[in-house]
């Protein structure tokens, strides 16, 4: 009996969600004038999804226009969207030091676990705002 309830244990261990491990989702975005790779890192802890975005403007010079806005598309493996996260360059990026051209974001959303669960793609995209 001691070794079956070891041996429960040990399963029920086994089982245990480990949601905060890292996932890591790149993204290019090649128009005519847009020129753009997106990496994003995500992890699950205390009821959110947390997140950073690594955005790069490959083009020369490097601009980040005022009037786009951005697009997180997190994704199941059929590509619908679980949540969309929307903002704009100067909204919370930090650039980084050496490299104008790369900017940070770290945030976090309010998202169920069993959904984070069903997240297997993460879409970039981005949009010209309108007055």
């Amino acid at each position: 009996m001691k070794n079956l309830l070891l041996l429960l244990t040990i399963l029920l261990v086994g089982c245990a969600e480990n949601l905060d491990v890292e996932k890591r989702y790149v993204e290019e975005i090649v128009w005519d004038n847009i020129n753009t790779s997106a990496e994003v890192r995500t992890k699950y802890f205390s009821g959110k999804l947390n997140y950073i975005l690594k955005l790069e403007d490959n083009n020369e010079p490097c601009i980040f226009d005022p009037f786009v806005s951005y697009n997180l598309y997190f994704r199941d493996e059929d590509s619908f969207d679980i949540e969309v996260v929307r903002f704009n360059p100067s909204s919370g990026f930090t650039q980084q030091a050496d490299n104008e051209c790369i900017r940070y974001k770290q945030d976090s959303i309010t998202l169920d676990k069993e959904l984070y669960k069903k997240i297997t793609k993460v879409s970039f995209g981005t949009r010209t705002k309108t007055k």
